[in-house]
């Protein structure tokens, strides 16, 4: 290789008038290419070949080539010179170098330019071991492989330094051939956005098309993204769903993690409202199913990672039979046992129930002659709780809002539901307090999302799955301003009778000049009490004036009696 360039790179010492005792060897150039040298194939591509001296002619050489590939006459002297490759293809591919004659002599060649060309053969996989979410500081393992037997893979960073790396293959599963590249320890200040080529031994500047991109998701300290699936995160098979995640308004890009995956599942970037984004799944599959987290990333970083969503997706096997045993007649009070059962062999069934409070229960299957079956008691605790909320409402936002839940029964566990939210209950282990089981959650400070209607239910451990009745509904305001010194109104809320587990309210509105506070109140009381007695007062009085009016009209006719 080198003796053919070398003589070709001589070819031009003896030219001109000069004796060969004058002809000397000149710098030698630089040899560059834009706009880079791995070019997708059909791509365009340019040559620069510099130098500093003023030049005739110049030469385009590439290695395994017998003559200059190409050469260029320039008119008048010159230090640059470009070779143009209008449409790239593995003919191009190669290692290139240059150089230039003038009156004086040849230069030497050009240091080498390896111009690649890709998307020659089909793309590999790229994936990460375990998980491509990785902590700060972590190490993680890249997996490039292909069913084409490349002999050598190539690992390429985009972000950064843009480096780099080669690997000879090894055999992998199902007759694959994969190489794997060690990355780390990672940061969540830089980005770690990776795609691999694959190539042959015989062709190395010929690569396959790239891979998907793969990056690293390195969680940061900014607040995690709200996260949830509308209409629901239990969708029918074949039914549309959407997973919207909703961080800050400095939010460039979304990310969709699922559990178990080793390459990144979805991504937005810029969506038209900064601070959400949506997932769409306008068909959804058995392949949908499982556990998603959301994150975004701004120029600050990485977020936390959102709350788990666990995406359930009904209808991909044939229904099980649900009996009651022994009848679905079951008087006031009573327990009941309902047996899920199925021929297929399923590991667990789960038993859902329907209306305004939607509950569910799960068991382990059991094998009984034939057939898989769980076998689910359902009954209510005669116990029921109650509910109260800590500041009483109205709450201004900004309060820190606690609801206290009680039972006079000894209750090992209770749940706090709000009615429509998306997120499971609330959970808390009860303590004992003056001789009663409770729960205090709070709530934090209140913002507008706490608005709603609030229940609470207990449980035991001995039959988790068996929660007792709702305690009354209780209904959380929160004011979006704390009152000022001019007018304002506050609102009231008096429970009115009900029915279990219904709640009715009547809302008063008084005007007040200052905040509610215990004396308000009071003071408000007594003048209610006041006005209540000034109204049994002249009640009173018209009761007595009428009949001080009968009696006198009744001596009245009394009189006209007599004088007849």
């Amino acid at each position: 290789m080198m003796p053919t360039l070398t003589a070709l790179l001589c070819l031009g010492l003896s030219l001109g008038p000069r004796t060969r005792g004058q002809a000397r060897i000149l710098p030698k150039p630089r040899l560059w290419a834009q706009p880079g040298s791995v070019i997708p194939r059909w791509g365009t591509v340019d040559l620069w070949c510099a130098w500093s001296l003023g030049a005739q002619k110049c030469h385009l050489l590439k290695e395994g080539s017998s003559p200059p590939w190409k050469t260029q006459m320039l008119e008048m002297p010159m230090n640059t010179a470009k070779f143009s490759i209008r449409s790239m293809t593995a003919y191009h591919a190669g290692r290139y170098h240059c150089n230039y004659q003038n009156a004086a002599g040849s230069s030497e060649p050009s240091d080498a330019l390896e111009l690649v060309v890709t998307g020659v053969y089909n793309k590999p996989s790229l994936s990460a071991e375990p998980s491509p979410v990785v902590t700060s500081g972590g190490n993680v393992t890249l997996l490039c492989g292909s069913q084409m037997r490349f002999n050598r893979f190539i690992l390429t960073e985009e972000w950064g330094s843009r480096l780099s790396r080669t690997q000879d293959s090894q055999p992998g599963p199902e007759e694959h051939v994969q190489a794997l590249f060690h990355v780390g320890p990672v940061t969540s200040s830089h980005r770690w956005t990776f795609r691999c080529y694959g190539y042959f031994r015989r062709q190395p500047q010929v690569w396959s098309e790239p891979s998907d991109a793969l990056e690293l998701l390195v969680p940061g300290t900014l607040p995690k993204a709200s996260f949830f699936a509308e209409p629901s995160s239990v969708i029918p098979q074949g039914k549309p769903v959407a997973l919207r995640c909703e961080g800050t308004l400095e939010a460039q890009e979304y990310y969709l993690d699922k559990e178990g995956w080793t390459v990144n599942w979805d991504r937005q970037t810029s969506p038209a409202s900064r601070n959400k984004a949506k997932f769409s799944i306008p068909s959804v599959t058995k392949q949908h199913a499982g556990q998603y987290r959301c994150y975004y990333h701004s120029p600050a970083g990485w977020s936390q990672p959102s709350k788990l969503l666990e995406l359930v997706v009904t209808g991909v096997y044939s229904k099980p039979s649900l009996s009651a045993l022994p009848s679905p007649v079951v008087t006031s009070g009573g327990n009941i046992t309902l047996q899920c059962g199925s021929q297929r062999g399923f590991d667990r069934f789960i038993l859902t129930k329907e209306g305004g409070n939607k509950q569910s229960w799960m068991l382990d299957t059991q094998y009984n002659r034939g057939n898989f079956q769980a076998l689910f008691t359902v009954g209510p605790l005669t116990a029921t709780p109650s509910l109260s909320v800590h500041p009483i409402p109205p709450v201004s936002s900004g309060e820190n809002v606690t609801l206290l839940c009680q039972s006079q029964n000894p209750m090992d566990t209770f749940l706090l539901s709000k009615e429509g939210a998306a997120d499971p209950p609330l959970r808390l282990r009860s303590e004992s307090q003056a001789q009663q089981s409770q729960a205090e959650f709070s709530l934090g400070a209140a913002s507008s999302s706490f608005r709603g209607t609030y229940r609470c239910y207990g449980s035991q451990n001995s039959t988790p799955y068996l929660l007792s009745q709702p305690s009354d509904a209780v209904e959380l305001e929160v004011s979006e301003c704390s009152p000022t010194a001019g007018a304002s109104w506050a609102r009231f809320q008096s429970p009115v009778s009900r029915l279990p587990g219904d709640s009715q309210s009547i809302t008063v509105l008084v005007p007040v000049s200052a905040p509610l506070d215990s004396r308000h109140r009071e003071g408000l009381a007594w003048h209610l009490k006041a006005l209540i007695g000034v109204l049994v007062a002249s009640v009173l009085l018209l009761l007595l004036l009428v009949l001080f009016l009968v009696l006198r009209h009744q001596r009245q006719s009394k009189s006209r009696t007599a004088g007849e």
